[in-house]
């Protein structure tokens, strides 16, 4: 016979896992990318999300690629997405 559980979901829809703890979850929501509290990368209007750039391309086959992600305002998303961004009064929220 089937088990019902209770799972959290994620109120900003992360498409993060579902969790059988509700302070676990919780707490995945105060630093959740897509809290607009926190003012970070992927809720802001000026995020350009990833997209692939071709290295090189030898004998009609690609020689490795990376993903490229900006902000239009300048700031450097190279190493990793920002969340509390240091440049807040830049963040603007996409809705």
């Amino acid at each position: 016979m089937a088990i019902q559980r209770i799972a959290y979901q994620c109120e900003h829809k992360c498409t993060h896992k579902l969790l059988i703890s509700k302070e676990a979850m919780e707490r995945h929501e105060n630093r959740c990318f897509r809290n607009p509290e926190n003012k970070a990368c992927v809720t802001c209007a000026h995020f350009e999300p990833a997209r692939s750039v071709v290295h090189q391309v030898i004998d009609g086959y690609i020689d490795g690629y990376h993903v490229e992600r900006s902000c239009s305002k300048g700031i450097d998303l190279s190493q990793k997405l920002q969340s509390k961004c240091e440049s807040h009064l830049h963040w603007d929220d996409i809705e």
